[in-house]
């Protein structure tokens, strides 16, 4: 009898686990691209630019951009997000901020759109 209770309880207690494992996984994902937004906010607003290097700045706006489209709540990019301009990719060089290859306007346009809905 009790060898039919750890059989039960055995696979509960690891979905359990696995649950939240997943559940933190994906809260410190949001939690660290919040951080890096508003750090890149604050830098591009303060500057407003300038003092930054011409690829980091354009980096800065991609990663903005990106954190607010595919990770941040519109509540919470509201007040962090401003139109940056695009990001030019001339300045950009070869570093990407992008971790899958999608169009770098639609990235802007649809982190716009998100925060003015």
């Amino acid at each position: 009898m009790n060898k039919g209770i750890y059989l039960f309880l055995f696979p509960v207690i690891i979905g359990v686990m696995l649950v939240t494992f997943i559940a933190g996984s994906r809260h410190g994902r949001q939690q660290h691209a919040l951080e890096e937004t508003k750090l890149l906010s604050d830098a591009l607003i303060q500057s407003g630019g300038r003092d930054l290097g011409n690829q980091f700045r354009e980096y800065a706006k991609g990663r903005v951009y990106w954190n607010t489209y595919f990770y941040l709540h519109p509540d919470q990019s509201e007040s962090l997000l401003k139109d940056f301009g695009a990001v030019n990719l001339l300045r950009l060089g070869k570093a990407e901020y992008r971790k899958e290859p999608i169009d770098h306007e639609s990235i802007r346009t649809n982190a716009l759109k998100k925060v003015t809905k």
